[in-house]
């Protein structure tokens, strides 16, 4: 150690970041999950265990608890048997979520207490459906509440049947967990898993955002400087505090967010007054005086990890990347890849991250318009363009281009920036809507326009707009699903190839006309474009 320690007994930055590196670069440590309760919220169990308390838990629900009973009420029902409630006494505001939280250990849904002022529970903690149950109706006696349940049937489980499959003499149940000789599931004891031990994460629980922020996913969102990154985000992290079933037309979820910002904490002060944004959001505003080291960008992401594990926090956002990194050059993979493999550790515990990045002012097609290195991209499950719509300053649309592994991601919305917030007017490429008269069915014109005289798509679509004024629209897709409906039974027949030479054209079915082929399908609804 000599030459290391200064008269001061402190040892050099230098040296100290460099015992640092070398130590994460043989790091095996991985993060526990978080517990799912507090001694205060009862025994946990295991999936496998048939006890009342944990089949309860299982195949409850929350009314079963008596939480309604006692006067808890709904304010909002985000799905089946979960959302948000308020307690007795109280008119309106929330006070806890059922179901909104689930337990990482055995996926039972938890009850989350924000409220101070229900003796009952603990604020700021969850408890299983056992737990609340015990909780309201036998003053924490969990053998008594355990007695009660069994009374009601629960406990009792049947065990699943098993799986046979013919290439292996393994059990496997339905569920996809391979159980022991005693008929547990246990967790395989080897570097891999079978196809039919992956698991997949309920498609209820799959979102944060609809299309673009998934649990346990990377997204990225890029755009040129100052086009309006910063509103976009200050109005998203608003609308996780629960007030919106919706965020530009796509369901959000209620979550909690850590947001890492490159700008100073007095811009954020103004946002969160000019908007509302609640104490669903936690900031972290310029960690680093300058650009960090591969050390102190790796003690950061254990802090991150550490503040999502403690905090709950269901989002996290850098903005943007480049300025908090520890990458000195953008177009080096290696550098980019380097930096990107920690930050893993904050989605393997099931939160999002949002990663936000500047575009080239040359752009690029394909999601190449990002400045650097491809490997950011290629990171990434689900990618997102933001864009102004015109050259106008002015102008308050923008336009966001999706793409990434994920179908339900939008491949365009056109959205505008109102003076209620952010609105979305659907995909700009839709085109506008026919315009047709509000006292005629466009379905009923349709019948009258497709005779037996065989017409293409653009000549229906053209005979619809001039046969209808100041009405409702009807969209494209609809009226292929309409001409798709009356071929399927068998009133319209399509007939033509869908392309250029040899275009779809639609009739009445004649007495002497043959069947005509199957219904437009997706992958021909897209050849169905250059037809128009």
């Amino acid at each position: 150690m000599d030459g290391f320690v200064n008269p001061n007994h402190q040892i050099p930055v230098e040296v100290w970041a460099g015992w640092v590196e070398r130590a994460c670069a043989i790091n095996e440590f991985a993060a526990p999950d978080r517990p799912i309760s507090n001694p205060s919220s009862g025994p946990t169990g295991s999936p496998s265990d048939d006890s009342p308390g944990t089949d309860f838990n299982r195949r409850g629900s929350w009314s079963e608890t008596g939480l309604f009973d006692q006067g808890w009420a709904w304010v909002r029902q985000s799905g089946d048997d979960r959302g948000l409630i308020t307690r007795p006494g109280k008119d309106g505001g929330v006070s806890a979520s059922i179901g909104m939280v689930t337990s990482r250990q055995n996926g039972w849904p938890l009850f989350w207490c924000w409220s101070t002022s229900v003796p009952e529970f603990v604020a700021e903690q969850p408890y299983n459906r056992f737990a609340v149950f015990t909780a309201l109706n036998h003053r924490g006696d969990f053998k008594a509440a355990a007695r009660a349940l069994a009374d009601r049937g629960y406990g009792h489980r049947q065990p699943e049947v098993p799986i046979v499959l013919p290439s292996h003499s393994r059990n496997v149940t339905g569920s996809g967990l391979i159980l022991t000789p005693t008929g547990e599931p246990a967790e395989p004891d080897r570097l891999f898993r079978w196809m039919s031990e992956l698991r997949f994460r309920p498609q209820n629980d799959k979102w944060l955002w609809d299309g673009y922020l998934s649990r346990g996913g990377v997204t990225m969102l890029s755009a040129l400087w100052k086009a309006g990154k910063s509103t976009l985000l200050s109005h998203l992290i608003r609308a996780f505090d629960g007030r919106s079933e919706l965020f530009l037309g796509r369901p959000i979820t209620p979550g909690r967010v850590l947001y890492v910002s490159e700008e100073h904490e007095e811009m954020w002060a103004e946002r969160r007054d000019d908007l509302g944004i609640g104490d669903h959001v936690g900031m972290v505003c310029r960690p680093f005086k300058g650009r960090p080291s591969p050390a102190e960008w790796a003690a950061f992401l254990g802090s991150v990890v550490k503040s999502v594990d403690e905090y709950r926090f269901d989002l996290v956002v850098f903005d943007t990347i480049s300025k908090l990194w520890p990458v000195r050059e953008e177009n080096d993979a290696g550098q980019v890849e380097d930096a990107l493999m920690p930050v893993w550790n904050i989605t393997n515990g099931g939160a999002a991250l949002l990663m936000v990045h500047h575009n080239r002012k040359s752009g690029g097609k394909e999601f190449t318009g990002s400045r650097g290195s491809g490997g950011l991209p290629a990171f990434c499950e689900t990618l997102i363009e933001f864009s102004r719509n015109t050259e106008d300053p002015k102008d308050c649309h923008r336009v966001l281009v999706g793409g990434g592994r994920y179908r339900e991601t939008p491949a365009k919305l056109l959205i505008e920036l109102t003076p209620s917030g952010y609105v979305s007017h659907g995909d700009p490429d839709d085109g506008p809507p026919i315009v047709l008269p509000p006292a005629r069915d466009w379905k009923a014109l349709l019948t009258s326009i497709v005779g037996t005289e065989s017409k293409r798509f653009d000549e229906i679509q053209s005979a619809l707009a001039e046969s209808g004024r100041d009405g409702q629209g009807v969209r494209k897709k609809d009226l292929i699903d309409e001409l798709n409906r009356r071929v399927e039974g068998g009133e319209y027949e399509r007939m033509g190839l869908g392309t250029k030479g040899s275009p779809f054209r639609w009739s009445k079915v004649s007495f002497d006309s043959s069947p005509g082929v199957p219904p437009l399908g997706k992958s021909e609804e897209q050849d169905l474009e250059p037809n128009e």
